[in-house]
């Protein structure tokens, strides 16, 4: 799926860079709002991510053996096997950071700045590219982005930007479906990992909980409802955040649909809007350390 994806993300690189959109009559508020929700997204998941390291960090010490102390003691190992979900973190963000970089791109099509904008952005758009895994098929498109972008000042026409923007996003939105179901499955699976160390972290406590009534049961329980209210609230914005990128692919087509109809509702961005701000509220409420 992934090599589907870079092809058809690629491709719409090639167009933007051949066909250069632009039209007066362009709404480039709702280019500019879907470009800064996903970028708000990305910020507030990378801050999460750095949360579920944190805590994996602590489940290695809770679970660690009862050995000498050694330079591997407190790896994300158990029973021999790695549970390190760091690598699978960074590879969503990557895949996360490439529909980042298309919507700046959008934004930078739809605004007034072309020549200097458009450019910039496919150019991050194609080094977004390299943070997924490489492939004959990549580097052959990195290519062609290369040889398009240095014309790009020359190519880009005002008369022509409506027209770019609408093939260009046809033809990508297959590929923002796709991202995002790759993305949903990848949540979907980090959720369950923060799930099994809050009850691992659960079952260590009760293992070693101090006796009711004492001062230090009090110490005890106020560190670990601390640490359950993080659990939690990682879960939420877990949950919040999967519900902001599952609803782009359709955010997106209804910004496609409004260049020709500008009646067309616009529901699906403003619950992108509200999700983004939601997953904010949570990662707020995470407690420092």
């Amino acid at each position: 799926m992934k090599s589907i994806i870079r092809g058809q993300v690629w491709i719409i690189a090639a167009l933007l860079a051949f066909s250069v959109t632009g039209c007066a009559s362009i709404p480039t508020g709702r280019y500019q709002t879907f470009s800064a929700a996903t970028e708000n997204i990305q910020s507030l998941i990378v801050n999460t991510d750095t949360r579920i390291e944190e805590r994996q960090r602590e489940f290695a010490v809770i679970t660690a053996p009862n050995e000498k102390l050694t330079t591997s003691t407190f790896k994300p190992n158990l029973d021999g096997a790695s549970y390190d979900i760091t690598s699978q973190l960074r590879s969503r963000e990557a895949t996360l950071d490439v529909l980042v970089k298309y919507a700046k791109v959008l934004d930078a099509l739809a605004g007034k700045d072309l020549n200097s904008d458009v450019d910039k952005s496919a150019q991050n758009l194609a080094a977004s590219l390299k943070g997924l895994s490489a492939s004959s098929e990549v580097n052959t498109f990195s290519k062609v982005l290369a040889t398009l972008s240095d014309s790009l000042a020359g190519a880009v026409t005002e008369s022509k930007r409506k027209e770019a923007l609408r093939s260009a996003m046809t033809t990508v939105q297959p590929a923002v479906v796709a991202i995002t179901n790759l993305l949903q499955r990848d949540y979907d699976k980090v959720q369950i990992f923060v799930n099994l160390m809050r009850d691992r972290y659960i079952a260590h406590a009760n293992a070693d909980r101090p006796p009711f009534g004492t001062w230090q049961r009090f110490k005890f329980d106020s560190e670990i409802a601390a640490g359950l209210a993080e659990y939690q609230q990682i879960d939420d914005a877990l949950d919040a955040a999967s519900a902001a990128i599952n609803k782009l692919p359709e955010a997106h087509q209804q910004i496609l649909e409004s260049l020709d109809n500008k009646e067309t509702p616009l529901n699906m961005l403003h619950d992108v809007v509200d999700q983004a701000q939601h997953l904010r509220s949570f990662y707020r409420n995470l407690p420092s350390k």
